[in-house]
């Protein structure tokens, strides 16, 4: 890892970066039962199971039975089911979009009046864009490194 950050450690900064990288990075291989700054944490773990991953934050693992389940929905409440098979359908392209969606229901101040409001959500999709933001600091466009897109 030394190779990676420390040439891109502003001069004369090195030193303190030093003392304070291993409160940030995992740098060791050693594994603690609870959270620790600097080492790994076992989330979740089976021996017989499965897990798909659609982005960096949609996942889903299923163990040998159908309560050992780890999942991620960025946005999508963990009230919601949703099945291994959907996850499998979206990686693959064949979810179908009808099922697709959930509906968040949501409290919200407008002219000091509070208000609900419900948002109908994609749930899953296996497709996850890369964004730059632009300076005024709301515009968005796809990120492009060496004039490619990633």
């Amino acid at each position: 890892m030394e190779d990676t950050f420390f040439p891109i450690i502003k001069r004369g900064r090195l030193d303190e970066f030093k003392n304070i990288w291993g409160d940030w990075f995992v740098l060791s291989d050693d594994v603690r039962a609870e959270k620790t700054p600097g080492y790994l944490k076992v989330e979740w773990e089976t021996t017989v199971g499965s897990m798909i991953a659609l982005t960096c934050k949609t996942y889903q693992c299923l163990g040998q039975d159908s309560e050992d389940i780890k999942r991620s929905t960025k946005g999508v409440p963990h009230t919601k089911i949703i099945g291994q098979q959907m996850f499998n359908d979206a990686l693959f392209g064949s979810l179908d979009e009808s099922e697709n969606t959930v509906k968040i229901h949501s409290l919200g101040l407008k002219n000091c009046v509070m208000h609900r409001h419900t948002t109908t959500k994609k749930m899953l999709s296996s497709v996850f864009y890369k964004m730059q933001l632009e300076d005024d600091g709301i515009t968005s466009k796809p990120l492009k490194i060496n004039g490619v897109y990633l």
